[in-house]
């Protein structure tokens, strides 16, 4: 039949200070399970990127010596395209890099513990976009992750919402701006 939903999610962005509370997965974007527990049967797929997080990343490695074989665990990994590409929804934090990623992929997003400044602006903008939705409370997030995979529709919406608003050659064109600026200025 079908192959199960793949989550993407992003846990590699340390709480900067003056957050006192260092990532553990109950309280960190993990909650995937009932009540803030993972439990592999709730659980489809989900590769989970804990970055430069040495520690969730042995704990997530943990949870799979356990027995979580839908669990897929990452430390810092240059994989990052290849696990979007694959990803059917994109559980992170607003920040510049991943979402920006996000849209080039066309990946719908789902923002959880955003920080006040650039990644509430983030969150607002994407969201009003469509292309994101975000949740206050953690405890949200299964839900939130249930109504989205089971609703095709709404995520296709979203992921033509990010293409569109992608720029996926914006590197390119702004390194030929800046070239024909100095050629300009060597005239």
């Amino acid at each position: 039949c079908c192959r199960p939903d793949t989550l993407l999610v992003s846990a590699s962005a340390p709480a900067p200070a003056p957050i006192p509370a260092p990532p553990r997965r109950d309280d960190e974007i993990l909650a995937l399970g009932s009540e803030g527990e993972i439990d592999d049967a709730d659980l489809d797929d989900a590769d989970v990127i804990a970055g430069v997080i040495a520690a969730l990343e042995a704990e997530l490695r943990d949870l799979c010596a356990a027995g979580m074989t839908r669990l897929h665990p990452f430390g810092y990994t240059g994989l990052v395209p290849q696990l979007m590409a694959a990803a059917d929804l994109f559980i992170t934090k607003p920040g510049g890099i991943s979402t920006t990623e996000a849209l080039c992929c066309g990946l719908p997003m789902v923002f959880v513990a955003s920080l006040q400044g650039q990644e509430a602006r983030n969150q607002a903008f994407f969201v009003r976009a469509g292309c994101a939705v975000a949740i206050k409370n953690k405890r949200d997030l299964p839900a939130a992750v249930d109504r989205l995979l089971s609703d095709d529709a709404t995520r296709e919406t979203m992921s033509l919402r990010a293409r569109e608003l992608a720029l996926p050659d914006a590197a390119d064109a702004v390194a030929r701006e800046v070239l024909q600026l100095v050629r300009a200025d060597e005239d």
